[in-house]
């Protein structure tokens, strides 16, 4: 077993960018991922695979429990929102979420822009106006309004990101940053 083992990780070193994996390879990637030592992110690493996909293709070939590996469930915009502010907060890493909700870590990317405002409207609501739409229910926007809306946005993030890094330094690193009332200046 240990000589296979050696054999394995000398093929592995030997792998060049774009080149087919054996199948021996990918059935001792899915072997690892099933017996639970190794995390997804682990293996991955280990067998030096850059896309979820080929690792979930394998599982569906190779694995002993294929049900397991199905493609991904969808997620409904309430998880959603609330995977973004777990990662806004510092609750969780992306690489946590990734594992939390069983996704890529460009999916993770796509929920942070995508949500990022949504997650900050739900926490705070009345930074945000209802939009105006007319008749048929859809908006009409000159661009220079996007343009606006474009950099509220960012100007919003940016302080939520700065917010964020204010309670991290207080609460982990016991900084007082904010001014406390009553102090004098």
């Amino acid at each position: 077993m240990r000589n296979e083992e050696e054999k394995l990780l000398q093929e592995l070193s030997e792998h060049k960018k774009g080149a087919r994996r054996s199948e021996n390879q990918k059935r001792s990637a899915v072997r690892d991922l099933e017996s639970g030592e190794y995390t997804r992110l682990q293996v991955m690493e280990k067998y030096k695979i850059r896309a979820d996909a080929s690792l979930l293709d394998w599982c569906q070939l190779y694995a002993v429990d294929k049900s397991k590996y199905l493609r991904k469930k969808r997620h409904n915009v309430s998880t959603k929102i609330k995977a973004v502010q777990e990662i806004q907060s510092g609750l969780l890493s992306n690489d946590q979420v990734m594992e939390k909700y069983d996704m890529s870590k460009s999916r993770v990317k796509h929920w942070i822009q995508e949500y990022s405002v949504a997650a900050d409207k739900e926490e705070n609501p009345s930074l945000y106006p209802q939009s105006n739409t007319d008749s048929m229910g859809s908006k009409k926007q000159s661009s220079k309004e996007k343009e606006l809306e474009a950099a509220l946005k960012a100007a919003q993030l940016k302080i939520l990101g700065l917010e964020t890094m204010i309670e991290v330094a207080e609460t982990e690193l016991n900084i007082s940053i904010r001014k406390k009332s009553g102090t004098k200046q």
